[in-house]
């Protein structure tokens, strides 16, 4: 509301709270969306991450990579391929991989000390 109004967040709540004091507006509970953690091995985010953590890499190999559509990555060499694909490029995707007909890029962000700790991604 803030930005659409181009007001300081504080102004809003202000103005916000004074309507609802007159019954102009009515405040409704959030919906929170939950976000479901995607294993690394078919999601971009996790392949992006892993390019740069070897032991978030060996984890996934000692953990396996099952299948969760036809488009999965599902043996430890087909892994080892695709963090080596996005060192190579900067980049990771998922084509269908985690779900079927979905698809994503992703990036890592670093931490202050250079290590991968996050990815952005965009998805489909």
């Amino acid at each position: 509301m803030a930005r659409r109004l181009c007001v300081a967040g504080s102004t809003a709540h202000r103005l916000l709270t004074m309507l609802g004091s007159r019954g102009l507006v009515e405040k409704k509970p959030a919906i929170r969306q939950a976000k479901r953690r995607r294993p690394t091995h078919c999601s971009s985010t996790g392949k992006a991450i892993a390019a740069f953590d070897p032991a978030l890499a060996a984890a996934r190999r000692a953990a396996g990579c099952p299948p969760r559509t036809d488009t999965t990555i599902c043996t430890a060499s087909d892994f080892e391929q695709a963090p080596a694909q996005v060192r190579r490029t900067g980049y990771a995707t998922n084509l269908g991989e985690a779900i079927g007909g979905g698809a994503a890029v992703a990036a890592r962000a670093l931490d202050r000390s250079g290590r991968a700790c996050a990815a952005v991604s965009l998805v489909t």
